[in-house]
């Protein structure tokens, strides 16, 4: 059995004790308001942890069980760093990542975008084409370099592409989905 949400909450809130993973070790949970901030995605929960250097890294827990997740995640991440691709948070499968009632778990840690969905992206600049069209190239180019290389990402949906507008510039990163679903040929 899995930790629940409020406890994967329970658990970063006291992160020098709980999170084994020493990459965490002086973070801090970041907060809106007096709450912890978290994200929930498909059978995970996702916290950002700021760290004394103030990079923030993301800390995602499993809420149930994702076969053969080990397995996936390091099929995935060997090959994107052996293939030297731009188009993914940097990403690490950590075996014993997590101490929830005496029980060790499973963490994926994560670089930490902080960019928004594709979904708000485009909600917030309807209105103006010339920053709708950046991402739209970028995708164009993102999806030939990943079919050049055999590669698709099998949950390719709004939640799971982010963007930052930074300055003149945006950027754009996939996040692998639940269990780490790229396909290779």
């Amino acid at each position: 059995m899995y930790p629940s949400g409020e406890e994967y909450v329970n658990a970063v809130r006291n992160i020098n004790v709980c999170v084994i993973d020493p990459a965490f070790r002086g973070g801090h949970p970041r907060k809106k308001g007096f709450l912890i901030e978290q994200y929930a995605g498909g059978y995970s929960r996702v916290f950002p942890i700021t760290m004394g250097n103030k990079k923030t890294l993301a800390l995602r827990g499993f809420t149930s069980d994702v076969q053969d997740a080990k397995r996936r995640y390091q099929i995935i991440s060997s090959s994107i760093n052996r293939l030297s691709l731009d188009y993914f948070v940097e990403f690490q499968y950590v075996e014993r990542g997590i101490r929830i009632k005496g029980k060790e778990f499973p963490i994926i840690r994560m670089e930490w975008f902080d960019g928004v969905t594709l979904k708000i992206f485009l909600q917030n600049n309807r209105f103006h084409s010339h920053l709708v069209r950046q991402p739209a190239h970028i995708f164009f180019d993102m999806v030939k370099t990943l079919h050049s290389h055999g590669i698709s990402h099998g949950d390719l949906q709004e939640e799971n592409i982010l963007i930052k507008h930074n300055g003149h510039r945006i950027e754009m990163k996939l996040i692998t989905g639940y269990g780490g679903k790229l396909c290779f040929k």
